[in-house]
């Protein structure tokens, strides 16, 4: 470089190319594609693009033996099956003569191998392709004519877009050979186009030194489909399509040197795969057929159907504009077996749920995304609207048929489980159709992706049964087709390898939004089954039964007498009423389980907690007195809050003391004392309470004011800590509902105590924020297991849904009960809470 930092030029300045090696091919090809299914995939795709109505894949054999003649193209295959083939023929000029010298033994060795050895045929009737399409399109990689064209000339939405797709030929095998013939406007125009992908193999080739080679010829892609061996018993099999000229256009692959041994296992899979590759029960305009000439009669077409026993199905349909429709089929019980007493129950009052509803056997209603995710972002709300409109279908089957004690319960119709668990097994999963083509691998039945929506967790979460209140549904009990399009779902694109759409915002948003419609499915059975199961108790309720075999088993073992018949039926219900009660206690127990680890987890570090504690009172007026005498704040006048030492640690003095809040309130919910049953007089536990929540609530701007009638100081006999769970999960909903959903209005709680008759306390809790979300149908949903409307940025799920459950669980076990009200002009939120009053002295 000169002085003055001038650069002395040594030569002219050239403008440079990129080359792409070869080896590019390659792994646009064979290492992109995942396996030899994903290729044939991308291939049928491309027959649907080209306005195909048949596609053919036939794996057929050559050669039976070896031919007397051979032309250069069938030497070329037949050395690639047999190595030492040149001992056998000579050359003569224009083809190879078989020698007579081959042995017997020579003879069948080299007919076993001919056997084995397949070309793998994809045929299809449609448009064909042209000398100039070639050309211009199939050799150009990347070529953006689908995504600039994505409407067929009949009006099909193309498939394909990245301009790849054919070099899934590189990952079936080592030759291709394309047979085609377009109908131009004067006359039919037919090509054989073929390539050695081993070509495009070797160190320092680049991708214009490796050539295809294109012939324009006489030979119609009919009279090639024809010279196929196996085609006439082929043909039998297949009705040929429709047309004035069948297979007068069309296009005819065929690979050799098969990268997959094809076996017979590999060949059923093919076929299963392919029968998901369109959406099942649709009219569909591609019929696919697979053949193996090895099993002439075990394959065929490939059909795609779902069992229409069903037990419940859901239909949504999402438009562009956020609108939902819906419609929920019932098919898993017998209405007209149902008790009376069902339809009589407060839950069961809604039109969707009286019996009229059940004997329709479906209900449609509208909603939006609005409504879905009521705590969402405004931003959240746009990306879920650019999703664009999309239909998605759920189905769900039981798998085994249930007990008789369920039977009892739940008046189930028939059906058979073992089909229902093999069509389940083999095409169960949700799959996405773009365009009527499956996007892989999603919903695969044994594959890495079959659950990608993360059902499976949901149940591991919550195993609440379907008679409790927000039961989640199991991925193996589902099937379910979602359908977008190219044309209308541009957010969600493919990767690159056609292994799954690519993870952005778009596409988390679409299944933020697909489990919250499985959801309202959930919801549906969930409260059928609850109310079931309600109804069932009302008409022989578990005390009674159970009081009564008391009295039975008593009565025998002091008479010590055999039972009577009456008394063994009396003793068989107290059982069963037993077993109900402690199954429901189980599934509670599991439920709880996770929450005592979290609550050991706390007070295994009270101690480390009280120190940190501690510690953090006061630190940043140390850190301030220390900070003065290094810099004084009049020298820093002008410079920014951002960037000012001093109004730094003002805003880490607020941080600690929400911390210190936290603390107080995680190391007062541990307290010993807390976990034993005492009378407590609610006026002083409700005063402690006030204290606590006192400085987070006003360095929020909430008020929390508490009243009790005059002269009333009800005592209830209960753990502290079920007292701090009913009042601390209402207080802490009301604080998101302010903070979270930027409520503009007065922030004020109340809670008013006052007697409910002679033995019962009444506490109404109160607050002016927005209240109950219009979303829920049934308000007392809110107490439902993993319940919540909060949402996090990607707009799932960002709650626990378990404080109104706790508070529900809590009341409930002291023999109370919580009714939840939507909102009015008096209130936000209203609860009204019943407890017992024990009326013993507070030292009792």
């Amino acid at each position: 470089m000169a002085a003055g930092g001038k650069i002395n030029l040594r030569s002219e300045e050239r403008q440079l190319s990129f080359k792409v090696s070869a080896k590019a091919a390659r792994l646009i090809g064979r290492e992109n594609v995942a396996n030899a299914e994903g290729a044939i995939v991308e291939l049928v795709k491309n027959t649907y693009d080209a306005d195909a109505d048949v596609c053919l894949i036939v794996l057929a054999k050559r050669f039976e033996t070896l031919p007397k003649s051979a032309s250069v193209e069938d030497y070329r295959w037949l050395r690639s099956h047999i190595p030492n083939l040149d001992d056998f023929y000579n050359f003569d000029g224009s083809q190879y003569a078989l020698q007579d010298k081959l042995t017997a033994e020579e003879h069948e060795v080299t007919a076993a191998i001919l056997r084995s050895s397949l070309d793998l045929w994809i045929i299809d009737n449609g448009k064909g392709m042209s000398p100039d399409i070639i050309e211009k399109y199939w050799m150009v990689i990347g070529t953006n004519f689908k995504e600039e064209n994505i409407f067929s000339d009949e009006g099909r939405v193309r498939t394909g877009a990245k301009g790849i797709g054919r070099f899934a030929l590189d990952r079936l095998g080592t030759f291709c050979s394309i047979s085609s013939t377009k109908q131009t406007v004067s006359e039919p125009q037919s090509i054989l186009w073929t390539v050695d992908w081993s070509a495009f193999e070797g160190a320092g080739k680049i991708l214009d030194d490796v050539k295809a080679i294109l012939i324009e010829t006489d030979r119609t892609v009919k009279a090639t489909i024809e010279s196929i061996r196996e085609f006439p018993s082929i043909s039998a099999h297949f009705t040929e399509p429709d047309r004035a000229k069948p297979w007068a256009t069309g296009t005819a692959i065929c690979v050799s040197g098969l990268r997959d041994p094809w076996v017979n296992k590999d060949v059923e899979h093919l076929f299963k795969s392919l029968s998901a590759l369109v959406p099942p029960d649709e009219q569909r305009p591609l019929s696919i057929y697979l053949f193996d000439a090895r099993n002439p009669d075990s394959f065929g077409e490939v059909l795609s159907s779902a069992p229409s026993d069903f037990d419940y199905k859901l239909s949504a349909s999402v438009s562009a504009d956020g609108c939902i429709d819906l419609e929920v089929e019932r098919n898993e019980l017998t209405v007209s077996s149902i008790i009376p007493e069902f339809f009589e129950l407060p839950d069961m009052q809604e039109s969707r749920f009286r019996r009229e509803t059940f004997e329709l056997g479906s209900y449609v209603y509208s909603t939006s995304i609005i409504e879905l995710f009521p705590q969402a972002s405004d931003e959240f709300v746009d990306t879920m609207r650019k999703v664009g409109p999309f239909d998605f279908t759920l189905l769900f089957y039981k798998r085994s048929i249930p007990s008789r004690q369920d039977r009892e319960r739940y008046p189930y119709r028939s059906f058979q489980a073992g089909p229902r668990a093999k069509w389940l097994d083999e095409r169960g999963g949700i799959k996405i159709y773009r365009d009527d083509f499956v996007v892989r691998p999603y919903g695969e039945p044994g594959g890495k992706m079959f659950d990608w929506l993360g059902l499976g967790q949901r149940v591991a979460a919550n195993p609440a049964p379907a008679s409790r209140k927000g039961w989640r549904a199991n991925p193996q009990n589902l099937a379910g087709t979602i359908r977008i399009s190219r044309a209308t779902n541009e957010g969600l694109t493919d990767q690159s390898n056609r292994e799954g759409l690519i993870e952005n915002d778009t596409f988390r948003a679409f299944t933020a939004l697909i489990l919250r419609l499985i959801r309202e499915f959930e919801n549906d059975r969930s409260h059928v089954f609850s109310n079931l199961l309600e109804a069932f108790k009302l008409r022989r309720p578990i005390e009674v039964a159970k009081t009564e075999a008391a009295v039975v088993a008593d009565k025998i073992e002091g008479e010590q007498t055999a039972p009577s018949r009456e008394d063994a039926v009396t003793l068989l219900l107290g059982y069963r009423a037993q077993q109900e009660e402690i199954q429901e206690l189980k599934t509670e127990q599991g439920m709880l389980r996770a929450l005592a680890t979290l609550g050991t987890v706390l007070v295994s570090f009270s101690h480390e907690m009280g120190q940190l504690q501690t510690s953090l009172e006061g630190r940043t007026q140390t850190l301030e007195r220390v900070l003065q005498r290094l810099i004084s704040k009049a020298s820093l006048e002008g410079v920014s809050e951002a960037m000012n030492p001093f109004a730094m640690l003002k805003d880490w003095e607020g941080i600690d003391q929400k911390i210190r809040q936290w603390f107080s309130f995680a190391l007062s919910s541990v307290k010993a004392d807390k976990r034993r049953r005492r009378a407590i007089a609610l006026k002083d536990h409700l005063v402690t309470v006030e204290n606590a929540w006192k400085d987070f609530l006003s360095s929020r701007q909430i008020a929390l004011h508490v009243s009790f009638s005059s002269d009333y100081d009800p005592v209830l006999r209960a753990f502290e800590i079920d007292l701090d769970s009913i009042f601390n999960n209402l207080i802490l909903n009301s604080v998101e509902a302010f903070i979270l959903r930027s409520h503009a209005g007065p922030r004020q709680i109340a809670v008013d105590v006052s007697p409910d008759g002679a033995s019962m306390v009444l506490i109404t809790y109160t607050d002016s924020g927005p209240g109950i979300d219009a979303s829920y149908r049934n308000v007392s949903q809110i107490f439902n297991y993993g319940e919540t409307t909060k949402t996090g940025n990607n707009g799932m799920g960002d709650g626990t849904g378990i404080g109104m459950w706790i508070l529900d669980s809590v009341v409930n076990e002291y023999r109370g009960s919580v009714e939840a009200f939507r909102p009015s002009s008096s209130w936000g939120f209203k609860a009204e809470i019943r407890l017992p009053n024990t009326k013993v002295g507070i030292n009792a």
